[in-house]
């Protein structure tokens, strides 16, 4: 395929139609920052193109979007808002998850309402606790965060789709309204292993000490997801009594708790977290989990040079989008 930035959009438009070109992700760069009239022209033709090419095409986009912040491919996906397949739908509004926009929070709103999807009620959901958290720094008004609060709320008491409404508790995690502890003291006991993982989600996201005891005891649940989950908000609460347990999950066969160990360990800190990572990172051989380790003892840099950083005012890099996909992973 040629240099897409080197021909005319509707020449480009064409090669996305045409399923015997094959595509690579660098040639997905071209639908950032559309201009009007290229807009216009890829709405247009848009179904023209394959199923399973334009599913292709939004999994390359989400890739992109978390790789280079710089890159915008909000009006893809606002295209895509509309495509009859969920798949794709569900893909444009997590490739968006990151934006600040108060449009966005509209249109994600309305997904949550009038979907007829469950897959895209949930993801929208989940994408909506990103404002939720803006509200709760004061980047966004009042009462758009009391908006949304309250589409979550009614999200939880009248959805019937248990994702949904799981997702809309782990979006009010960051909520700071009195409703949301009793909600979440629900989930807990439920005895429903995936509302407990919501919960113990939504207790990391709380940035509130008052959930403490409840994290610990579920670092030993028989559930490898609550588990996990546990280890994560433990991290994310910067729980010190945690630390001697997460040590010895180092020792579990279990990659997706080891790697989850690890970066809890490296936001909390403390005597021996540092040794304990060097000599993780010296005793393997698997250059992925190097790669992991070196970006956790960065941040174990950062948490040691201040460590009396307000929880909320700086979300761990695992804390939103990346945990919450791997929390989706592991629940269903």
């Amino acid at each position: 395929m040629k240099n897409p930035l080197e021909i005319p959009f509707s020449e480009y438009v064409d090669i996305l139609l045409d399923n015997s070109t094959p595509l690579e992700t660098e040639h997905l760069y071209r639908l950032s920052e559309l201009e009007q009239e290229e807009l216009t022209l890829l709405d247009k033709r848009w179904l023209g193109v394959d199923d399973e090419r334009r599913r292709w095409i939004l999994e390359g986009v989400e890739r992109l979007s978390e790789e280079d912040l710089l890159l915008n491919f909000k009006s893809l996906c606002r295209v895509a808002f509309r495509d009859p397949d969920p798949d794709v739908r569900i893909l444009a509004i997590r490739s968006l998850w990151e934006l600040d926009d108060i449009d966005l929070a509209d249109e994600f709103m309305h997904f949550l309402v009038n979907d007829p999807d469950g897959g895209v009620k949930a993801e929208a959901a989940a994408t909506l606790g990103h404002f939720v958290y803006l509200g709760e720094i004061d980047s966004i008004s009042k009462e758009l965060l009391h908006n949304i609060e309250d589409y979550l709320f009614e999200s939880i008491a009248n959805e019937e789709d248990g994702r949904v409404q799981r997702r809309a508790l782990e979006s009010l995690g960051y909520s700071s309204r009195a409703e949301v502890e009793q909600l979440i003291e629900t989930a807990n006991e439920s005895g429903d292993n995936e509302w407990i993982v919501s919960a113990v989600f939504a207790m990391g996201r709380s940035a509130d000490q008052k959930w403490k005891q409840h994290v610990l005891e579920r670092m030993d649940h028989p559930n490898l997801k609550v588990q996990i989950e546990a280890c994560r908000a433990a991290g994310e609460l910067r729980i010190t009594e945690s630390m001697n347990t997460m040590k010895n999950l180092l020792e579990s066969s279990d990659e997706d708790l080891i790697t989850v160990v690890i970066w809890s360990l490296s936001q909390i800190g403390g005597e021996g977290v540092r040794e304990k990572l060097l000599t993780l990172f010296d005793s393997t051989n698997d250059e992925d989990l190097r790669e992991y380790l070196d970006s956790a003892l960065d941040n174990l840099a950062f948490t040691e040079e201040f460590p009396e950083i307000d929880l909320l005012d700086y979300p761990g890099e695992h804390d939103d989008e990346r945990s919450r996909k791997n929390n989706e992973e592991t629940t269903h």
